[in-house]
C-alpha cells in the first residue's frame, strides 16, 4: 500500500473534516497522528464538534491518546468501549519525542479492576490489583491515580473520574462505595459498580500497534508539517500524510480545502463573505463557543441586515474553511470577532467553602488544629472506631474519625466526613498555642469575646453605611441577553470564587445604593474579567465606565484586553493617558 501525500488542509479542524469524510464514506475507524499538542488538541476538538455534521449515522467519540498516563489510559478506555459496543472511534494520537506507550488490549483489560457492591476481594489483593495497575498508595488520596486504605476504608481516585471512591469493606466483602470530595470528604454520591482502568503502562512491557484497539484496520493520517519527525513505528504505515495548504507540492493529492478570510468583528465584511459563498451554492454552518454566542451573533447579522441563511452548531473550533466542492463551508465565531478561545480544561473543581481549609496531606499528627465547636487542640492521627449502624450509613468494623486532644488529657474523635469543622491553627511562627479545654467556657468566652469585637466594628461599619445609603444611586439593569452571550464566550471556565464576584458586582450595580466592592486576587485569577462585566453592565446601561490604572504601560495592557473581548459588541473601548492627544 502507498502512503498518499494530501495537502490543501488549511488548519486542524479541515484535517478533522477530511479524516471524518474519508472515515464515514468508508465506514472505517480513523487515526490522526502528530507531533503537535497543539494539533492533536484542536483535532479533536473540532472532530467532535463537527461529528454531527458529517457523520450521519453513528458520531463518533474522539479519543484523545496524549499528555501523561492517566490520559493516556482514560483515552485508550474509550477506544475500548467503542470497541465493545461497535461503535465507530477516532483517535488522536501524539508522535515525537513525547509519543505515549501504549497498551495492548489484552494488558490494558487484565489490569482493568471491575468493583461492584457484594464482591468478595481482601483488602490485600486489592491493594495488589491496583499497584500492579499503576496506582500509588497514599495516605490519603488526592490526584488522580492514587489510593489509600485505612482499616476498612479503601479509597480509589481513577484517572478516568472526577472524584474519588470510597470503599466500605466488612471483612473480604465490598460493602458499598460512595464517590467523595477530596477537600471536604463529603459524599457526593452513591455507586453501584466501577471500572478502574490502568494508571500506567507497565515498565516491562512493549508499546502495541495502534491497530490492535480497532476491530477493523483504521484509515491513518499523519500531520506531516516540515520538520516534523518520521511517522511512529507502532504507527505502521500511514494510509496518507496530510499537509496543509502552504506546503502542496507536486504530485500530490489536493483535498482543495480553503482558510476562510478573518472579520475583526465586521459584519460588513461578513455580509460580502455570506453573500459570495451563497452565490457559490455553498452551505454554511457557524460554530460558536455556546447557544448563547450564537444567539448573539444572529442578532447582530439581524441587526447588518444579512439575511438568514446560515445554520449555527456549538463547539471548541478556533477556525474553520471551506470545501467548494462539496459545497460546505464552517465559519466560527472566533475568526468573526477575532476571539481565541482555550480548549483544554485547566481548572480543577475548587470548592471556595474549602478554600481555606487543610488538606489531608498537610495535615500531620503532632499538628495543632482548631475545632468549630472545641476550639484548639492537638492533632493525633486517625483513629478507628466503633460505627453504629443505621438506615444512612453502610455497617461496617470501624469508622475513621480525626482523634484531637485538648487539655488534660481529653480527647474528641471527630468523624471523617465532620472533617471541614476543622482547620489547621495558624499563629505566630515558632508560637505554640494554649490547648482549649473541653470542661470550662474558655473557648466559648473567646469565641464571646471576639463576637463583641466584630459586634461593635460591625455597629461603626452599619452607621458608616447608612449614611452612604442615604444617597440615591441609578439602577443598572443592563442588557440580559447581551450579558449572557458576553459571558458564554469567556474562553476559560471561571472559578466559583470568580462567579460569585461577578454575580455580586452585578448585584451592587442593579441596586439603589452607592456601592464600594474590594476585589482581591492574585496575578491570573480573573479579577480583570469581573471589572469586563460590570464595565459591560453599565455600558448597557447608558453608562460610561472609566478604570483607572497606576501607568500607561498597564492602561494599553486593559486597552487592549478590554478591546479583544469586547469586539464584536456594541461598546466603544478608548484609551485615556499622557501620550493622547488633547483632541482625543
Amino acid at each position: 500500500m502507498n502512503t498518499r501525500a494530501i495537502s490543501g488542509l488549511p488548519n486542524p479542524a479541515a484535517a478533522a473534516y477530511f479524516t471524518l469524510l474519508e472515515c464515514h464514506a468508508k465506514g472505517r475507524h480513523a487515526v490522526f497522528c502528530s507531533s503537535s499538542e497543539d494539533n492533536l488538541g484542536q483535532f479533536v476538538d473540532s472532530a467532535a464538534a463537527l461529528a454531527a455534521l458529517v457523520c450521519h449515522k453513528q458520531e463518533p467519540d474522539p479519543a484523545l491518546v496524549c499528555g501523561n498516563p492517566h490520559a493516556v489510559s482514560a483515552a485508550l478506555g474509550k477506544l475500548l468501549l467503542a470497541r465493545q459496543h461497535k461503535r465507530p472511534a477516532v483517535a488522536a494520537v501524539q508522535a515525537g519525542e513525547e509519543a505515549p506507550r501504549l497498551f495492548s488490549p489484552e494488558a490494558y483489560q487484565k489490569l482493568l479492576l471491575k468493583l461492584s457492591r457484594g464482591l468478595r476481594l481482601s483488602r490485600t489483593e486489592l491493594a495488589s490489583a491496583l499497584e500492579n495497575a499503576g496506582y500509588d498508595r497514599k495516605d490519603f488520596v488526592e490526584q488522580q491515580g492514587e489510593y489509600a486504605i485505612r482499616g476498612a476504608v479503601l479509597d480509589i481516585f481513577s484517572v478516568d473520574r472526577e472524584y474519588p471512591v470510597r470503599l466500605f469493606m466488612a471483612g473480604n466483602y465490598l460493602e458499598s462505595m460512595r464517590f467523595f470530595n477530596p477537600d471536604s470528604q463529603e459524599s457526593t454520591g452513591p455507586c453501584e459498580e466501577l471500572c478502574v482502568p490502568p494508571a500506567r503502562f507497565p515498565v516491562s512491557g512493549e508499546s502495541a500497534p495502534i491497530d490492535a484497539w480497532f476491530d477493523s484496520a483504521p484509515l491513518k493520517f499523519y500531520d506531516s508539517f516540515a520538520q516534523a519527525p518520521p511517522p511512529p513505528d507502532w504507527l505502521g504505515q500511514p494510509d496518507a500524510l496530510l499537509a496543509p495548504l502552504n506546503l502542496a507540492q507536486e504530485g500530490e493529492l489536493d483535498a482543495g480545502l480553503l482558510p476562510n478570510p478573518l472579520f475583526g468583528a465586521d459584519m460588513r465584511l461578513l455580509s460580502e463573505e455570506l453573500r459570495r459563498l451563497s452565490k457559490l451554492g455553498m452551505k454554511v454552518h457557524i460554530c460558536c463557543a455556546s447557544s448563547g454566542e450564537a444567539s448573539r451573533l444572529g442578532e447582530l447579522m439581524t441587526d447588518a441586515g444579512i439575511p438568514s441563511g446560515p445554520s449555527f452548531f456549538t463547539g471548541e473550533m478556533e477556525r474553520g474553511f471551506q470545501d467548494p466542492k462539496r459545497a460546505f463551508a464552517a465559519l466560527t465565531a472566533s475568526e468573526i470577532f477575532s476571539r481565541g478561545y482555550s480548549s483544554s480544561k485547566l481548572l480543577r473543581r475548587f470548592s471556595s467553602e474549602n478554600s481555606t481549609r487543610v488538606r489531608f496531606g498537610d495535615l500531620k499528627p503532632g499538628d495543632y488544629v482548631v475545632h468549630e465547636e472545641h476550639g484548639v487542640g492537638k492533632y493525633l492521627g486517625l483513629r478507628d472506631f466503633p460505627r453504629a449502624s443505621d438506615d444512612t450509613s453502610p455497617e461496617g468494623e470501624s469508622a475513621e474519625c480525626l482523634l484531637i486532644e485538648y487539655t488534660r488529657g481529653h480527647r474528641v474523635f471527630v468523624p471523617l466526613n465532620e472533617f471541614s469543622k476543622v482547620q489547621k491553627y495558624v499563629g505566630s511562627e515558632g508560637k505554640v498555642p494554649r490547648l482549649s479545654a473541653l470542661s470550662g467556657a474558655g473557648w466559648n468566652e473567646i469565641k464571646r469575646r471576639i463576637k463583641e469585637e466584630a459586634a461593635k466594628i460591625g455597629k461603626e461599619l452599619l452607621e458608616h453605611e447608612a449614611r452612604r445609603a442615604a444617597i440615591p444611586a441609578p439602577q443598572l439593569s443592563g442588557d440580559p441577553r447581551l450579558e449572557a452571550e458576553f459571558a458564554a464566550s469567556f474562553p476559560f471556565e471561571e472559578t466559583p470564587d470568580q462567579a460569585k464576584a461577578i454575580e455580586n458586582s452585578l448585584s451592587d450595580l442593579s441596586g439603589t445604593r452607592a456601592a464600594d466592592r474590594i476585589l482581591v486576587g492574585d496575578v491570573g485569577f480573573g479579577k480583570t474579567e469581573v471589572a469586563m462585566r460590570a464595565a459591560l453592565r453599565c455600558a448597557a446601561s447608558g453608562f460610561q465606565t472609566a478604570v483607572l490604572v497606576p501607568t500607561t504601560v498597564l492602561a494599553a495592557q486593559h486597552h487592549r484586553t478590554f478591546s479583544q473581548r469586547l469586539s464584536g459588541f456594541p461598546v466603544k473601548v478608548s484609551l485615556l493617558s499622557r501620550f493622547q492627544s488633547s483632541a482625543e
